[in-house]
């Protein structure tokens, strides 16, 4: 009788094994720290990018994303991610510079170009450098993709050349977008996003840089009615993944995250853009005084704030110098 029960004991065992190893894996739904809001220009390509990884798992890969900074701000997600405190989390070079100095190249407005084929060819060459970057952090870098849209929103004029700037109190996005601005005789004001409405409205600022959706969602172009628009790209976004949680996956599902991951680094500009000119086109109706800045204007812009690369080389490493040689080649 003990014999038959050590059988069977064994035998069910047996069955359990091969059933754990038939049945399909465990779902992993990925908590993802988000800083914009869901409305914003950039849930265009990500909710793509979600329902694509989804769908293509079969459901094993969720998301919960956690919208407007509820999760974690912006300037905290990259630490939440490398911790593991969430598994996902959007970034920006521009909070990023002082931590990863290698990426300060992309913060400032024109650093590479603004869409288009030179910036696919130049996204091609980057991403590798961009893995290996994130890798030495224990971070995985999934997808990333420039800001297109910047805008100067200000309260008294629009900033069409570089003498128009001298003695404004401006907000910058982060230290590089700063300098830029010091050179054409600005002073950079650090103010919190959600404070910029009130600084304008006080005139404790006189412009600040944004972009066309957020001064749009912002309201900003209410108490700075003069909105410049550059036609420039700036401040580089990043999508990361914790590094255990993506060992953690399936051969197949690494494999699909990266694919699903590769097309969305490709398409998101564009989308991005669409619903930039989108937002355009809503400001006008609003009443904002737009300026899009003529391509002399913009050289004259480039030109002046030129100096910012060579200092961002001074405190960059083997890599992001790298990412400078190939950012100019195709500016």
């Amino acid at each position: 009788m003990r014999n038959l029960w050590r059988s069977l004991r064994a035998c069910s065992g047996l069955v359990l094994a091969v059933l754990l190893i038939a049945a399909p894996a465990t779902a992993a739904d990925l908590r993802f720290s988000i800083f914009h809001t869901k409305a914003d220009a950039f849930s265009v390509p990500e909710d793509k990018w979600m329902e694509a990884v989804t769908k293509q798992t079969g459901g094993r890969i969720k998301f919960k994303p956690g919208y407007a900074g509820t999760l974690f701000t912006i300037t905290e997600a990259f630490d939440a991610v490398q911790s593991g405190a969430v598994e996902l989390g959007l970034t920006a070079a521009s909070v990023l510079s002082g931590k990863l100095p290698d990426v300060s190249p992309f913060e400032p407005l024109g650093a590479y170009p603004h869409g288009g084929p030179r910036y696919d060819e130049m996204l091609r060459e980057i991403e590798p450098i961009l893995e290996a970057v994130f890798a030495q952090h224990n971070v995985v870098h999934l997808w990333s993709y420039g800001g297109p849209g910047v805008t100067n929103v200000c309260r008294n004029k629009h900033t069409k050349l570089p003498e128009d700037y001298k003695g404004l109190k401006l907000r910058p996005a982060g230290r590089w977008q700063g300098f830029q601005m010091r050179a054409l005789g600005a002073s950079p004001v650090v103010i919190d996003p959600g404070s910029v409405y009130q600084a304008l409205q006080t005139g404790t600022i006189d412009c600040a840089l944004s972009n066309n959706n957020l001064t749009l969602s912002f309201k900003l172009h209410e108490p700075g009615k003069f909105v410049t628009q550059y036609g420039l790209p700036v401040n580089w976004v990043f999508y990361l993944m914790n590094k255990k949680t993506f060992e953690s996956l399936s051969p197949e599902d690494r494999k699909i995250l990266k694919e699903t991951s590769r097309e969305a680094s490709l398409t998101g500009f564009t989308l991005v853009a669409e619903a930039q000119n989108a937002s355009v086109a809503k400001l006008r109706e609003q009443g904002a005084n737009l300026h899009p800045l003529s391509e002399a204007e913009r050289k004259a812009f480039q030109e002046a704030s030129r100096g910012v690369y060579d200092e961002i080389r001074k405190t960059v490493g083997e890599a992001g110098k790298k990412i400078l040689e190939i950012t100019s080649r195709y500016r």
